[in-house]
């Protein structure tokens, strides 16, 4: 067992990666890499609403929530240091966003069931709800704050985009927890490590318009040894138990991975 799961790490897709000095051509790196990048953050919330149920309708609506810091990364670029005019259109479009968030929250908490076998583990989901309820009500009531200030049009008051982005990522971690405490508890640990090492640094990454393929280039050994041992788990041990449409997207962000690293190592 051991000889072949040292096989299947060192496979394609496990390289030794020395990337101070990669560099990706420029025009492969906006037309395929980037697009890439995107499919498997996609592909990630489409594998785990292939355990349908209520994780399914949890998965596209927090998919949609991550979606929403692209917009704090915008407002950050509109607004850099004060609260200014120009921000409020595109702070009624975050808040908005976090409104649907939080019916959608309301309503989907209560439809996560709770099978014996994995009570524990419902019981973690319901206290991220909690915490990821709390932080959102506190997000929103900041954004409220802010707006006041707008429509008021007193003197120039500093934007506090760190508060914005901490508290927005509060949300975001203790909604994904939610998500992944409440799946059954074999695949509670590889969703959870595969997205805090693999899937969220990406997906930051992917969204914010400031950050070069450098910040990826730097980091792809380590996003690779993540992925592999998710991939290893999930198409060879938990292989025979999951959802065929799990596997399918899985197997789907694997072959994304591969063609990202090709390239890479084509420079």
């Amino acid at each position: 067992m051991k000889y072949l799961f040292l096989l299947f790490f060192y496979s394609v897709s496990a390289f030794s990666f020395f990337m101070e000095d990669a560099e990706v051509n420029e025009q492969m790196y906006k037309r395929y890499v980037r697009p890439q990048v995107k499919s498997i953050i996609v592909d990630f919330y489409s594998a785990i609403k292939g355990f349908e149920g209520a994780q399914a309708d949890l998965a596209n609506a927090i998919k949609n929530l991550s979606e929403t810091k692209e917009q704090l990364y915008e407002l950050a670029a509109e607004c850099p240091t004060y609260i200014e005019e120009k921000c409020s259109a595109k702070l009624s479009q975050i808040y908005r966003s976090l409104a649907l968030f939080e019916e959608q929250h309301t309503m989907l908490s209560g439809k996560l069931q709770c099978p014996l076998d994995y009570f524990s583990g419902c019981f973690q989901s319901y206290k991220a709800s909690f915490e990821a309820k709390n932080h959102l009500l506190k997000l929103m009531a900041n954004i409220e704050q802010v707006q006041i200030i707008l429509a008021k049009k007193e003197k120039q008051t500093i934007m506090d985009h760190w508060k914005l982005e901490k508290d927005f990522g509060q949300v975001e971690y203790f909604a994904h927890i939610m998500l992944f405490s409440s799946l059954n508890e074999k695949y509670q640990e590889p969703f959870t490590t595969v997205y805090l090492f693999y899937i969220k640094p990406i997906q930051d990454w992917f969204l914010n318009p400031s950050n070069s393929q450098k910040l990826l280039l730097q980091n792809v050994e380590t996003f690779n040894h993540s992925w592999n041992e998710f991939n290893f788990k999930m198409l060879k041990t938990l292989v025979k138990e999951s959802p065929r449409k799990v596997t399918i997207m899985v197997s789907t962000m694997h072959g994304r991975w591969n063609s990202i690293l090709r390239i890479i190592l084509k420079q």
